[in-house]
């Protein structure tokens, strides 16, 4: 890891609920808040007008990692209709399309598609996100955050 962070490259939000976290940090943490505020206009104004266009799209394109021949992501749905987990799928296993969503991009906004009530279900997928990309023993600290976003975990 670089000692030599820069923590200059994500604006400290100065208004919100969220008021002294950067937008990688909201993502992680509350991500339905990302998808309302995207609604809602709230950031419209630079720097955080453009920082909050780079996390809501990367949000939505997410490469699937290419180590052990992954070539989907399937998205369940539960008994509720909510959002309950998703799944790396290799070709061998993208079968039973009548009943899952398939994907070949890992976009964090489908919970709050399926349903924008779904608080719960939207940090259950960050959660996942972090195991998968992070580590499940990682802290979510403001470094840990940024540099997520700062990868090339993405699609342009």
């Amino acid at each position: 890891m670089n000692p030599f962070y820069n923590f200059d490259r994500w604006t400290v939000l100065p208004f919100t609920k969220h008021k002294g976290k950067t937008l990688p940090q909201v993502a992680f943490k509350d991500p339905s808040f990302i998808y309302w505020a995207d609604e809602e206009g709230v950031f419209n104004k630079e720097p955080l007008k453009s920082q909050f266009k780079e996390v809501y799209h990367k949000l939505c394109r997410i490469r699937i990692p290419k180590n052990r021949d992954y070539v989907s992501v399937r998205y369940c749905l539960g008994f509720n209709g909510k959002f309950a987990y998703f799944r790396l799928c290799k070709e061998e296993e993208c079968y039973y399309k009548d009943r899952f969503t398939y994907d070949n991009i890992i976009d964090c906004s489908f919970p709050y598609q399926i349903d924008s009530s779904d608080k719960g279900g939207c940090r259950h997928f960050m959660q996942c996100i972090k195991n998968l990309f992070i580590g499940s023993d990682s802290r979510l600290t403001r470094k840990t955050c940024e540099k997520f976003f700062d990868g090339d975990y993405f699609y342009e």
